[in-house]
């Protein structure tokens, strides 16, 4: 007869087994709270605990896609705290190392939020093609002064970024 799995017996077992499942304790570690070996932790989490396992895992990938920012948020705390104790222990090369990853988790912190644009930069009214347009039009409207003068408002308007008080 097959000895009894004595992780399956431990009072902690769901605790445990999420932990596990979540890398916030090794099997090594868990071996020494249960009293048994890594082997037998090893053994239980595949023979008895594999669809939790799985299902904690998935509620892990998308809990932690929604807290990307919670964990930079955290992570810049702990930065500041670094460099706040380096700062009072007088170790300014830690400072100069937590002031580095600081700048690091701004940027990514920034670009998370949407303050610092990935995107490449266009600008339009440098672009050739606008430019060729924009003469094409004031030429075609060369018969038209009256029109082609607003036409030369308004385009001075878009050149402006919209700082006339032109109304058309």
């Amino acid at each position: 007869m097959g000895q009894s799995c004595k992780f399956c017996q431990h009072q902690d077992r769901a605790v445990l087994e999420e932990r596990l499942a979540s890398n916030t304790l090794s099997q090594h570690a868990c071996a020494e709270i249960i009293g048994c070996d890594r082997a037998s932790v090893s053994r239980h989490m595949v023979n008895h605990a594999a669809a939790k396992v799985a299902q904690i895992k998935g509620d892990i990938a998308q809990i932690e896609g929604t807290n990307v920012i919670n964990a930079l948020t955290n992570s810049h705390q702990r930065t500041l705290d670094i460099i706040e104790d380096s700062l009072l222990d007088h170790d300014r090369r830690t400072a100069l190392l937590a002031i580095q990853a600081e700048t690091r988790q701004l940027e990514l912190m920034a670009k998370l939020t949407g303050v610092i644009g990935t995107a490449p930069q266009f600008n339009f009214l440098l672009d050739a093609r606008y430019m060729k347009v924009k003469n094409v039009m004031m030429k075609v409207l060369d018969p038209y002064p009256d029109l082609k003068e607003q036409m030369a408002d308004a385009l001075l308007d878009v050149d402006t970024d919209g700082e006339s008080d032109a109304q058309y």
